[in-house]
């Protein structure tokens, strides 16, 4: 046996229990193959709370290291009724770093008559030098369907009669934990009487039933507004939370997802077996990118509703936003088929459709919308133009670029990125090089900021599936492209500049080619 022992889990899955049970079988006067007999008088002063050798501490407010030094003074005395003296030390991680290394010593080698039994959620906090000294035993969270069998005996054994169904609700709500499943059946029971039903547990715990969920699901998919705002509006007339209602949409979109990438695995499901049929017929509907994708709006969502007046109107047009989803993607899908039409049509030589004559990857690009000065606009000098070499695609308004609704999508993540490229109103890309139109310097200046610039590029790198290079320019400010000059030019420049710096005057030039 052990002088130590570590506990650890997830709360309500029996780690106390268990280190009170091991603790009455070490002192039993009756062992039966290990299990404590419960008839001798140990065990029933233990039962009665009057056994003087088992001292259970709360470590949440016992934390010091004079509550540690207090304990270790007691140490030395043996045993009063029992054969061992054990501490049930609960929340261990609360210790003070102090109060560890006092009890560091003590837990290397206690007197003979004494075992410590350590109970924690969070055993990362537990030093090293601690967790090398206990035996450590892991506790995981029961899945609902052990939950569920073991309320039914329970139930039995006090004389309620529990519908299937409603041990299933209590189970999926206790999320792992049996001890918060027996809290909930009691207090259920409390207000039903003899007879639990499905009804009754949705009434105390006010919860959306399964069937609920699924019209909710199935009016998501199906893009039914007017159902979807009525199913809405029937549970706040019963009284559901707008935060409840989240977190078991949340829920059933966890199963759906499950059964989409794992087809037939009923068994890794939260559902009752009775909506298994119909999960399966909804997860046939979907993609898993989309499941993904209402999973993310309601998940910020849940954080936002605390902060809101009206968390059942943000909740409805959150739902709206995501039944509109399909919409969406199928005007993306299309607007990217005509422009693979368009660079189709150009790599075989033809015009495109919707390029007049003289436009095209060689024409003048307007950096600006309508409304802005562009450019052209705001100055030109000789030898210099807006003319931007290899451009890929006429320079426009932000509003007039499909890919430009998901640059900002990504973004979201970041909110300063976010604020920042939402100063943007024209873009144009020449090659892989492409120029943001800012409304503000300040923008611009926070933009070309290396760490901001770097996450920029990526973004639309993600969206544009090829890697750019950014440069920006503030709308209304002279700012102009050069266009690359050739050999000649290049020669007639250097003359130019000797001519000035010595003063001369050209008399005759002869070419190299002449």
């Amino acid at each position: 046996m052990a002088h130590a022992y570590l506990f650890s889990g997830p709360r309500g899955t029996g780690k106390t229990s268990t280190a009170k049970i091991f603790a009455k079988a070490l002192n039993c006067l009756a062992v039966v193959d290990g299990e404590p007999c419960n008839g001798c008088a140990n065990c029933q002063a233990i039962n009665a709370g009057t056994f003087l050798d088992i001292l259970e501490i709360d470590a949440a407010s016992h934390r010091r290291i004079d509550d540690v030094r207090e304990l270790q003074e007691r140490l030395p005395f043996g045993p009063v009724q029992g054969r061992y003296k054990v501490y049930i030390i609960d929340e261990v991680h609360m210790l003070t770093p102090e109060a560890f290394n006092a009890l560091l010593k003590t837990l290397e080698e206690p007197p003979a008559h004494v075992v410590f039994l350590l109970a924690t959620t969070e055993p990362q906090k537990i030093p090293q030098t601690v967790l090398s000294r206990c035996l450590r035993f892991d506790f995981r969270p029961l899945s609902p369907q052990e939950i569920s069998a073991y309320l039914q005996g329970v139930a039995r054994a006090a004389g309620v009669e529990l519908e299937d169904r409603a041990a299933w609700a209590l189970a999926r709500m206790a999320k792992g934990a049996l001890r918060d499943a027996l809290s909930l059946l009691e207090e259920c029971a409390a207000y039903a009487g003899q007879r639990l039903r499905e009804e009754d547990v949705r009434q105390v715990l006010g919860l959306l039933a399964e069937e609920e969920l699924l019209a909710l699901g199935e009016a998501v998919w199906q893009e039914d507004y007017v159902r979807l705002v009525r199913l809405l509006a029937e549970a706040w007339e019963r009284g559901k939370q707008p935060v409840e209602v989240v977190r078991e949409f949340l829920s059933y979109l966890r199963d759906l997802l499950t059964l989409r990438l794992c087809p037939g695995r009923f068994d890794l499901l939260h559902f009752s077996p009775s909506a298994h049929a119909e999960l399966a017929r909804q997860a046939s509907l979907v993609t898993p990118a989309r499941i993904w994708r209402v999973a993310e709006v309601l998940g910020e969502l849940e954080g936002q509703l605390r902060f809101t007046g009206q968390p059942e109107v943000l909740l409805e047009l959150a739902f709206l936003e995501v039944a509109g989803e399909r919409e969406t993607e199928a005007d993306r899908l299309a607007t990217l088929e005509k422009r693979l039409e368009r660079l189709e049509k150009t790599l075989a030589g033809g015009v495109p459709e919707g390029w007049a004559a003289g436009e095209g990857p060689s024409a003048t690009r307007t950096l600006a919308p309508a409304g802005e000065a562009s450019p052209r606009a705001l100055g030109e000098e000789a030898g210099e133009s807006e003319i931007l070499p290899g451009a890929a695609e006429e320079g426009r308004s932000v509003e007039s670029l499909p890919w430009w609704p998901q640059v900002l999508e990504l973004a979201r993540r970041k909110p300063k990125v976010r604020a920042l490229l939402g100063g943007v109103k024209a873009v144009v890309v020449a090659g892989d090089r492409l120029r943001l139109g800012l409304t503000a310097r300040f923008h611009k200046e926070e933009i070309e900021k290396p760490a901001t610039k770097t996450v920029v590029e990526e973004l639309l790198a993600r969206v544009l599936k090829r890697p750019v290079s950014l440069e920006c320019f503030v709308l209304g400010e002279a700012e102009v492209v050069k266009q690359p000059k050739g050999a000649k030019e290049k020669e007639q420049d250097v003359l130019d500049e000797a001519l000035r710096l010595f003063g001369g005057t050209l008399m005759d030039r002869i070419d190299g080619d002449s």
